[in-house]
């Protein structure tokens, strides 16, 4: 239940710690005393040495200029939301292939395991966590709110538990039907063996099984 409910367990922590979150508050007020100052000093050099002033403007308009081509050229490297066409496959290739992995396994669990209904369910499962990753990729500026993971989150742990529940069940089926066959073929035997050898062979069935 516990591994289940880690696929969407990311979405209940916090995205920044509390240290975070003072540090980030106390840098928003410290910039914009900053900027206060810095205006203050640009009024005063304007005023007094104009010259000084005018260098300053130059190397600002350039600076401006290089950092929007910067910009520009990070918004072109852009791919579907990441920041790059790599980030983009780190993220989508893997996920493609643990889906196509999940769905081959499906498939075989149904044509080839009818009656496993337990293992049917762990690849719902898989494939689920692999759908929502897709979309997640194609989707990453509109993605699922915190209350859909949460949901999520119940359901996968609902249905590993249940599949959990359905190996155990099958285990303790098959683990009747062994112990009745063997309890068939020691009566065979009983019945079919030497009379001298009779006092062993009711020993041996007599013994726990383990």
């Amino acid at each position: 239940m516990i591994v289940a409910f880690l696929f969407f367990a990311f979405e209940f922590l916090e995205k920044e710690g509390k240290a975070t979150i003072v540090t980030r508050e106390r840098v928003i007020l410290e910039r914009k005393a900053n900027s206060k100052e810095l205006n203050e000093l640009k009024s005063y050099v304007r005023q007094n040495n104009p010259d000084l002033y005018a260098r300053y403007i130059h190397v600002n308009k350039q600076f401006k200029k290089s950092k929007a081509d910067y910009n520009q050229a990070i918004e072109d490297d852009k791919f579907l939301g990441f920041k790059s066409f790599k980030i983009f496959s780190y993220q989508f290739f893997p996920t493609l292939l643990f889906f196509l992995y999940v769905v081959y396994h499906l498939y075989i669990s149904v044509k080839e395991r009818k009656k496993n209904i337990g293992i049917k369910i762990i690849h719902l499962v898989f494939l689920l966590f692999s759908i929502v990753k897709i979309y997640w990729v194609f989707q990453s500026s509109a993605d699922l709110s915190r209350g859909e993971y949460y949901i999520l989150a119940v359901i996968t742990t609902i249905l590993v538990s249940f599949s959990v529940w359905l190996f155990h069940k099958k285990e303790l089926t098959w683990n009747r039907k062994v112990k009745k066959k063997l309890m068939k073929v020691s009566y065979y035997a009983m019945v079919n063996c030497d009379e001298d050898k009779t006092e062993d062979m009711a020993k041996i069935i007599e013994q726990p099984i383990k």
